[in-house]
């Protein structure tokens, strides 16, 4: 009687498992974001990965209390290209996040890009760092260093060198290929 009982428990355990399996879930993948590892100058202690959103362009603005934001758009001229640092924290460290994110407009049909200083707002680029550090965080302005991007084949290369001002960085300068 005891073994009949187990086949049956058995039995009725192994039809659950093949007929109970979890349901897929298709994804929709938007064709306009491309998303890859960026493992050049990437600190050891995080990941990286570069953010293309095709076919946007960004809207910077300020909200009430002089902070800096942005927004994107449609607009068939530009591609936004957002490159992010995250640091790995140990599980279950409350506000232990750490990120920084370089965000700019380049035009899609632009062949090669050489900007410096002032001119690097021609891309409206912006530098973000999120943390817990009251005061220092929030996206600014990018004002020094230098930007080149060129296509080679069908991969635009791009070279960031620059410095923030008003908070400490990390990220510094990036060398990646998308």
């Amino acid at each position: 009687m005891k073994l009949k009982m187990k086949k049956i428990l058995l039995t009725a355990l192994f039809t659950s498992f093949i007929f109970c399996t979890p349901k897929k879930t298709a994804l929709a993948v938007d064709s306009t974001l491309k998303n890859t590892i960026a493992d050049t100058n990437c600190p050891k202690d995080g990941n990286c990965t570069v953010e293309v959103l095709k076919n946007k362009k960004l809207t910077v603005k300020t909200d009430d209390l002089g902070g800096t934001y942005f927004a994107t758009i449609d607009d068939n001229q530009f591609s936004v290209i957002k490159y992010t640092y995250q640091r790995t924290v140990e599980k279950g460290l409350q506000d232990g996040h750490y990120n920084e994110e370089i965000i700019f407009e380049i035009k899609n049909n632009s062949d090669a890009i050489s900007l410096a200083n002032q001119k690097l707002q021609e891309t409206k680029m912006l530098f973000g760092r999120h943390c817990y550090c009251k005061g220092q965080a929030g996206y600014f302005k990018v004002k020094t260093g230098s930007l080149t991007s060129k296509m080679i084949k069908d991969n635009r290369v791009i070279d960031l060198n620059f410095i923030i001002t008003e908070v400490p960085q990390i990220i510094k300068e990036l060398h990646f290929s998308i």
